[in-house]
Parts: structure tokens; C-alpha cells; sequence
């Protein structure tokens, strides 16, 4: 579901439907009728919203680490990678246990977001 929400969300990633930083109305209330037709939920639009906010949160959390020295990004298993003492001089530095939670979990959608939300 959340593949298909992403794709709906580059789908509307044009001028028609998206200005500056947001998808306007139109594009909000499309993307929640298709999501809601191919899965058959009864989403609203805020909860989609919302939905959208987190997985921007969980990426933007993914950029991060990656511009920190020594991370790197394990394209085939689409996981941040580092040594267990980056991670700890990390988690100690910037007081972010938070951050801890991509050392062994996969984020298949980074790539696909760059472009929504670096492009």
C-alpha cells in the first residue's frame, strides 16, 4: 500500500496538481479515491496526508544519516550501512536513538522519494 501511495504521489508530481512543496486539493482528493479503490479501505484525506508526512519524516531521517561521515547506502538490501562504531559515535554525538532504527531496517522507497522531495 505504501508503494502504491508513493507512485500515486510521483503520479501527481506535476504543476497541474503540485505547487512549491504541496499537491493541491484535486491531487489530494485523487490520490485517495485510487488508493482507496485498489485496496478497498475508506481512507480519509487527512489520514492519507499524514501518511505521507511520516514517510517524508522517515526519509528525510534516511538523508541525514547518509550525509553523516562514514554511512553509506547498501543499494541491494536499500539500507543504510556503517560500522557498529560509527553508529554508537553517532547515536552519542546527536543524543538520537531515534536514528538507530535504520541500522538493520530496509527503506526500498528512498530513491523514489528523492525525487518527490529533492527534485
Amino acid at each position: 500500500m505504501k508503494s502504491y501511495l508513493i507512485w500515486l504521489l510521483k503520479e501527481h508530481d506535476v504543476p497541474r496538481y503540485r505547487t512549491q512543496n504541496a499537491w493541491s486539493k484535486e491531487a489530494w482528493t485523487n490520490i485517495v479515491n485510487r488508493l482507496n479503490q485498489a485496496f478497498c479501505v475508506s481512507f480519509s484525506v487527512v489520514q492519507v496526508k499524514q501518511k505521507e508526512k511520516d514517510i517524508k519524516k522517515e526519509y528525510r531521517s534516511v538523508k541525514e544519516l547518509l550525509a553523516e561521515s562514514g554511512f553509506g547506502w547498501d543499494k541491494d538490501r536499500m539500507m543504510v550501512e556503517a560500522p557498529a562504531s560509527v553508529w554508537a559515535s553517532f547515536v552519542a554525538r546527536k543524543n538520537s536513538k531515534e536514528a538507530l532504527q535504520w541500522r538493520d531496517k530496509s527503506f526500498p522507497y528512498f530513491n523514489d522519494l528523492a525525487s518527490l522531495y529533492d527534485g
